[in-house]
């Protein structure tokens, strides 16, 4: 048995040093997760499909925003036909203003959430959609915007029912 002080056994786990990076004498690599706090995002963009795949969760995301503080730095960009920004207060009311239907491009408004975002630090996207089996637009502008912003935003990629995504 190995016994390692201060770490409780049931967070560790350990393996074999097979590479040999602990030098010349028979090791092994011991791992203990750790936590860590990162701060509040401060502008939040949630990208939201309104293909016909959503329909069926329409009502639950309509309850889900109903209950965001009234503070929330949300901005909800509908992936509509048009591209569509809903900034808080009206956030809340992009399920009663759109209705899922067809199919949608939601390249368009990923990278019309990045391009709002600006590559400012503590933004973040959040993507709500439904699976995402052809593609509309080249999704190449996307990483490139990505590649060349200043500041990473990230894209909490978020699918609602499993299937392809093409997209991402």
């Amino acid at each position: 048995a190995v016994s390692v002080d201060g770490i409780d056994p049931g967070r560790r786990v350990w393996s074999t040093d097979s590479l040999g990076l602990a030098g010349a004498e028979p090791a092994a690599i011991l791992r203990e997760p750790s936590g860590a706090t990162r701060a509040a995002h401060t502008r939040v963009f949630v990208v939201l499909d309104t293909s016909a795949g959503m329909e069926e969760h329409w009502a639950a995301l309509r309850e889900s925003f109903s209950k965001l503080p009234a503070d929330a730095p949300v901005t909800v960009i509908a992936a509509d036909d048009s591209v569509a920004h809903f900034a808080e207060p009206a956030a809340r009311t992009v399920f009663d203003t759109i209705r899922p239907g067809g199919g949608k491009d939601n390249t368009v408004a990923l990278l019309s959430a990045l391009a709002a975002a600006g590559g400012s630090a503590g933004s973040a996207i959040v993507w709500i959609h439904a699976p995402q089996p052809v593609l509309l637009a080249d999704p190449e502008a996307i990483a490139q915007r990505l590649e060349r912003s200043f500041a990473r935003v990230p894209i909490h990629d978020l699918p609602l029912a499993p299937g392809p995504n093409r997209v991402l």
